[in-house]
């Protein structure tokens, strides 16, 4: 499934907005039962969400698609626009006090240039920000860390792949998470699609490659490596285009630097092109997986509760006014009992997150939130992540495409 993109549409330039400018729908939700979908709608009483405000990039322009990747960490979150600058790409760290939200710096490649897209990925654990730029020097890819001291952000290393015969269109950087002292960055286009996941470990401020990871069951053009999320030691793959685009999900465990594969993840009601794990998000004992091609491409969200190698679908979720090209899973974020899904087509691409919580064994659908200021082609929901009860909701095509990125408490 291809994103649609934009056509740009002024030369306005737009500059730092932090507003109050987002708008919550809140309505009685559906039910999501343990591997099946919801029908139909069941009375829930609906939670009090605040809208923190929008920002937008400081030098934003229209068709940089700031938005299209978000990362939120505590007070501290990072927006990718990776095709600002003639698709060189830049990354913007924003900074929470009191509940207004400011930029406090913008990222780029020392090495950067056109056509890098350096923020098509974005990835932040405490000091640490990681950024993709899978099309760096013809499509190998790299990934960027910088490390925060004291609100001043200083580029510390350049992640390549290293001794693997890598040619062009490996996409290295197509995907990045880290946690702790690890980085694990997802090539999606090694090995002739097939894919590869190569893990970073920190000695000092030296990053060095521990491991390359691929599914037991790999294949030509499954794309294993398509998106990540990490939670303390057990790291989620996915592999969109595995089993005929139905997708796949992988779990793998470390155990003091050995990488191993736990289970391969797939959803109850399987079908080609659903795009299964086309993103996901992990908290704790919970996994979320997208599904934005299914029925339709109206999409779904699966949920499943384990560890290690025993893991089990509870819940597949659906909007409770989803439609047909809605693409509903196209953004997942998790956190404790809350699920966030974003559909980034929906509304006439305006687009929609939706927002679940569980007790017991329900998932109900508790809100909707968009954009107050929403349009056409604005694609809320492009992008999600969710960081306790901080939310971060990516608008890539807002602006004329500039793009913007929404704050929410959940």
């Amino acid at each position: 499934m291809q994103s649609h993109r934009r056509a740009v549409m002024s030369t306005v330039l737009f500059t730092v907005v932090v507003a109050m400018t987002a708008s919550l729908i809140l309505f009685l939700g559906s039910t999501a039962q343990a591997a099946g979908r919801s029908h139909g709608s069941a009375s829930a009483k609906t939670r009090a969400v605040s809208p923190l405000g929008e920002v937008l990039a400081s030098d934003a322009w229209p068709g940089a698609d700031f938005g299209w990747s978000v990362a939120v960490s505590g007070s501290t979150a990072v927006v990718g626009a990776p095709y600002a600058n003639s698709y060189t790409g830049a990354a913007y760290v924003f900074t929470d006090s009191g509940g207004t939200w400011t930029q406090q710096a913008e990222l780029t490649a020392g090495d950067g240039a056109p056509g890098d897209e350096f923020g098509w990925s974005v990835a932040i654990s405490g000091s640490t920000v990681v950024v993709g730029a899978p099309d760096h020097y013809f499509g190998i890819g790299a990934a960027y860390v910088f490390s925060d001291s004291g609100g001043s952000w200083a580029d510390q290393a350049e992640l390549t792949p290293s001794g693997l015969g890598v040619t062009s269109e490996v996409k290295f950087g197509y995907s990045v998470v880290t946690s702790g002292a690890a980085i694990m960055v997802g090539a999606d286009g090694y090995d002739a699609k097939a894919g590869a996941v190569f893990v970073f470990t920190d000695a000092g401020g030296t990053w060095n490659q521990e491991a390359t990871l691929t599914p037991a069951d790999a294949g030509v053009g499954q794309e294993f490596g398509w998106s990540m999320a990490v939670s303390g030691p057990t790291l989620l793959v996915s592999a969109v285009k595995a089993h005929d685009d139905t997708g796949a999900v992988y779990v793998f465990s470390d155990a003091g630097g050995a990488w191993a594969q736990d289970a391969e993840l797939t959803a109850s009601d399987a079908a080609g092109n659903n795009y299964f794990g086309d993103k996901v998000a992990i908290s704790g004992s919970r996994i979320v997986a997208g599904a934005p091609g299914h029925d339709s491409e109206q999409g779904a969200a699966y949920v499943f509760t384990g560890s290690g190698a025993s893991w089990r679908q509870v819940a597949e979720l659906t909007a409770s006014d989803g439609g047909p090209d809605d693409c509903f899973g196209w953004a997942v974020g998790v956190s404790g009992k809350t699920v966030l899904v974003g559909a980034e087509q929906t509304n006439a691409d305006s687009g929609a997150a939706y927002m679940f919580t569980t007790t017991g064994s329900k998932w109900r659908q508790r809100a909707e939130l968009a954009a107050n200021d929403g349009g056409t082609t604005d694609e809320f929901g492009y992008s999600a992540s969710l960081s306790g009860t901080t939310a971060i909701i990516g608008a890539d095509g807002a602006e004329a495409g500039a793009g913007s990125a929404f704050l929410y408490t959940l």
